[in-house]
This record gives structure tokens, sequence and C-alpha cells, in this order.
């Protein structure tokens, strides 16, 4: 398996995208799906709605446009992905409002803090 690597390059983006037989406007429609979603949050609903609207749509949509090119669901552990069993790669839909840029740590959008860890 390939190292992790951030490609963040238009030239790298659109040569790994085009490995795994995506384009960019196809990513661009799952994005716009997931913002319109969180765009949905009103105040009455728990804080971490939003983001968990995004992720729902953003998974969703992500899955549309995946299953139609062949790849299949892929709940191993519990996590939430989409596999290609041609080449055994695997993508999950990450919804955080930081993710690789500094540290590498993704940070979600509704931080719980401890609040959740000790109830």
């Amino acid at each position: 398996m390939a190292a992790d690597c951030i490609v963040s390059q238009d030239y790298e983006i659109e040569s790994r995208l085009n490995q795994l037989g995506l384009s960019v406007s196809e990513l661009i429609g799952v994005i716009h799906q997931a913002v319109a979603a969180k765009a949905n949050y009103v105040l009455n609903q728990p804080m971490n709605a939003a983001g968990q609207l995004s992720y729902i749509y953003g998974t969703g949509a992500l899955r549309d446009l995946l299953r139609s090119k062949g790849w299949v669901i892929d709940r191993t552990g519990n996590l939430e992905a989409t596999f290609d069993p041609t080449t055994g790669i695997k993508i999950v839909f990450q919804n955080a409002d930081s993710a690789c840029e500094d540290d590498r740590d993704p940070k979600a959008i509704s931080d719980k803090g401890s609040a959740a860890e000790e109830a």
C-alpha cells in the first residue's frame, strides 16, 4: 500500500483523481451536497447537527458517485467507507473544519471536549 501523502498542487490533484477514475467536477458535486446539508442546520437542533448532516449527505453523495463506477459499500470495523474491489482502494468521506493543514490532525466542526467522555 502506498504511503499517505498530501496532494495539493493542481497537476497532482488531477493526476491522482484520474488514477481513481474520478474528476474534480464530480467531487465538487459531492461537496455541494455536503455543504447544502450543513446549511440546513437550525438553532434548535443539537450543536453537532450541521456536521452530522454534512457527513451523512456527503457520504451518501460520494457513494452515489463511486457505486455507479463499480465500487461497493464497506463498513469494516464500523468505518463507513466505499471500496473498489478491483484496485483494493478504500475512500472515506471526511467532514472536518481543518484537515492536514499544519499538524495533520483533523479538527471536528463541533468540539465536544471532555463532556462527552464524562457522560
